[in-house]
């Protein structure tokens, strides 16, 4: 398996290499969009110390995060397994000798690898912007457990993405599907909106909703501003969203293969 994931990867980075201009100017779109959130609330901040726990320097520190944390968790398998299933490119896939989720896992780390190589310049950059407002509040105990929430966080994403796009198994059009869940992830994740700046009222759902533990809760980590219980219970949310995304996968899976039927691939 090593030696499939090492063969993998440098395809991966063969092909995105030959890509590179067009996912510059992609990635481009990425990390702007965090900034563009940012240039908005410190516009909306004005002349007030801060809007909840949000002075200047921390959503200045929030949206850094959410550039860096979205970088390293995203996931789009979604756009590409419904092609699998309907042209029967899905064929090849059932032929090899390891699952398919392989081939998106190898995908996506050979993607990412690829954007930290371009996007880390680009967050630089802008972080020497904002250097004046940069108050790092990351202890000891985040710096150690922020790479296993980035991790879970970056797997819970791809796992998610994936059931969406096997919905294709039973429908011609994932559209809609892909636009709502696009919609639910920017809205309930802190990617456009940090969590705690919504209603008292939402707190306990956005809590068990897996679209924190895809972004947010790596942030909060980076930002400082979660410990103790509240940092232990986010940690334990994600071991259960990861299982329960792992154990949807797998049903989807076997229910989608027994229906497959595929001309061509």
């Amino acid at each position: 398996m090593i030696r499939i994931y090492r063969a993998g990867l440098s395809r991966e980075l063969s092909a995105t290499a030959a890509y590179r201009g067009s996912l510059a100017i992609w990635m481009f779109g990425v990390v702007v969009a965090p900034y563009v959130s940012l240039t908005v609330w410190l516009a909306v901040l004005g002349d007030r110390a801060a809007i909840g726990p949000y002075g200047r320097a921390q959503f200045v520190q929030y949206y850094l995060g959410v550039s860096l944390v979205a970088m390293l968790t995203g996931a789009w398998a979604a756009h590409f397994i419904p092609e699998d299933i309907w042209r029967g490119g899905l064929n090849q896939h059932l032929l090899r000798p390891w699952s398919y989720l392989h081939h998106y896992i190898i995908n996506n780390i050979g993607e990412k690898l690829s954007k930290l190589v371009i996007l880390g310049p680009m967050i630089l950059i802008v972080a020497l912007g904002f250097r004046q407002d940069l108050r790092l509040g990351l202890s000891w105990a985040g710096a150690l457990l922020l790479p296993c929430s980035i991790l879970m966080g970056a797997a819970i994403a791809l796992l998610i993405n994936v059931c969406v796009g096997l919905i294709a198994f039973w429908t011609s059009d994932t559209t809609g599907i892909k636009a709502f869940y696009l919609f639910l992830e920017a809205l309930l994740s802190g990617q456009t909106i940090p969590l705690n700046l919504f209603p008292a009222d939402w707190q306990g759902p956005l809590r068990l909703a897996p679209f924190r533990y895809t972004l947010s809760l790596p942030v909060e980590i980076i930002t400082g501003t979660l410990e103790g219980r509240e940092l232990a219970f986010g940690l334990g949310m994600q071991v259960v969203w990861l299982a329960l995304a792992y154990v949807a996968y797998r049903a989807m899976w076997r229910a989608g293969i027994r229906t497959y039927g595929a001309v061509g691939g």
